[in-house]
């Protein structure tokens, strides 16, 4: 009992449960509006759609980045009366930004209009400013809850977003009630106006105004989000890649094969995820501990520990590629089974990357994982654009393996000059991780 209420008054590990439920859920409802959305819209609908939620993403991460980091890490710089500046500074700065992008959105619409010759594209990115708008309230103010060290706002905003718009769907499939696609952005647009109430009213302690414009901590904000909104912008351009070329070059059909194929990674990402969340703050501590020796044990150990974890599922999403996309997504995408055995290939290089740029971050060399993200992307934007052109969707993870291969060569080198990571280092705790495995299954497997 004691340990129980000990547990319900750590302020630490409601935190981490909020944060853990935040990205589980989003994980969860996302897969669940996919599974629903490729049994009631056409191919060509849903094509439609994911490039119209691929643009918006790209747009609400480049406002997002640019304030919520920045907020993060100034906030405690300014406390008692300051504090209420502060926030009335940050949100002001978010508020113009928020309307910036969105104009920035509306200009383009005319150039996407041009590259896609797509009328129901284009009908749904006039609405795209509209959630834009309440999107961007919403992140200031969880980002403002989280200087606070709280994070249940980032979770409720999930939740409410992604749960009415299931719950839509849920209708439409039920009912079988006719649709456009149209009703997907309006209800999405009610969804984040309700959570931006709700976030509001239960945030609204910590949004205590004084009304004094402040420069400096703007151009604080400004020059700290300006370098976030680089590394997550391009993350964002290079995810999507695949599908807005295939949109132009191809047909809204192509972009749903592409985003069916590339679905799976939602599920291949979590180990990633979780041990990227924990190796920032280590790899702060092991370089004040140990040095570069200790941020060479600890790529090296963390990057074959992921592979490990991640290669029994890969083998098995390789060997029953048809039967899982026949399972999740039905017969007219079978297609996507071809694409998604290459995305599994190359899914194999993705931990060193990705531990490879926290890594780069904690020891405070940020500019060059900016690069290690720049090159790569710039590689698949061209191949992306000559292949899709010549292989058709197939040309797609083609390119994007080709770009994360030669990311893995450029980031295998920059760790080998900067703290002596050697790759057959990496191999070698792979065989030992694996021994370790074997030597605690077997007996386990024999007493079955």
């Amino acid at each position: 009992m004691k340990i129980i209420k000990t547990l319900k008054k750590s302020s630490l590990l409601k935190s981490g449960f909020a944060v853990t439920a935040g990205r589980g859920s989003l994980i969860v409802a996302n897969f669940l509006i996919f599974y629903i959305l490729v049994r009631i819209c056409s191919p060509a609908d849903f094509g439609t759609w994911v490039l119209y939620s691929s643009i918006i993403a790209i747009f609400d991460v480049a406002n997002s980045s640019f304030i919520s980091n920045a907020i993060i890490k100034y906030y405690h710089d300014y406390t008692g009366e300051s504090a209420g500046r502060f926030v009335y500074n940050a949100v002001l700065f978010s508020v113009f930004l928020t309307f910036l992008i969105s104009i920035i959105l509306y200009l383009s619409i005319y150039v996407f209009d041009g590259i896609y010759k797509s009328g129901a594209l284009t009908r749904l990115l006039w609405l795209g400013p509209l959630l834009l708008l309440p999107s961007g309230f919403i992140n200031v103010i969880n980002s403002i809850e989280q200087g606070n060290s709280r994070f249940y706002g980032q979770l409720v905003a999930s939740v409410i977003r992604s749960g009415l718009f299931i719950l839509y769907l849920l209708f439409l499939f039920i009912t079988k009630h006719e649709f456009s696609i149209r009703s997907f952005v309006l209800v999405n647009i009610v969804a984040a106006g309700v959570a931006l109430v709700v976030v509001f009213f239960m945030t609204r302690r910590y949004l205590k105004f004084t009304l004094t414009f402040d420069r400096l901590i703007v151009k604080n904000i400004a020059k700290y989000g300006f370098f976030t909104f680089g590394i997550e912008v391009t993350g964002q351009v290079s995810n999507n890649i695949g599908q807005l070329i295939s949109g132009a070059l191809l047909s809204p059909a192509s972009v749903g094969v592409i985003n069916v194929a590339s679905r799976m990674l939602q599920f291949i990402e979590i180990p990633l995820q979780a041990i990227s969340t924990l190796l920032m703050p280590r790899g702060v501590a092991t370089l004040k501990e140990r040095g570069m020796a200790g941020i060479k044990d600890l790529y090296e150990k963390s990057s074959a520990l992921v592979v490990l974890t991640m290669l029994p599922v890969l083998l098995l999403f390789f060997i029953f590629a048809d039967e899982i996309i026949r399972l999740i997504a039905g017969d007219q995408f079978g297609q996507a089974a071809v694409l998604l055995r290459i995305i599994l290939v190359y899914s194999l290089l993705k931990p060193f990357g990705r531990n490879a740029g926290v890594i780069l971050n904690a020891i405070g060399k940020a500019r060059i994982n900016f690069l290690m993200i720049l090159i790569p992307t710039a590689i698949n934007l061209i191949l992306n654009y000559f292949l899709i052109k010549q292989m058709g969707v197939v040309g797609s993870p083609i390119a994007t393996f080709v770009s994360v291969f030669v990311g893995f060569v450029f980031n295998q080198y920059v760790l080998y000059r900067i703290a002596g990571v050697e790759f057959k280092s990496i191999l070698s705790q792979i065989a030992n991780y694996s021994r370790i495995a074997l030597v605690l299954l077997v007996p386990k497997l024999s007493k079955v």
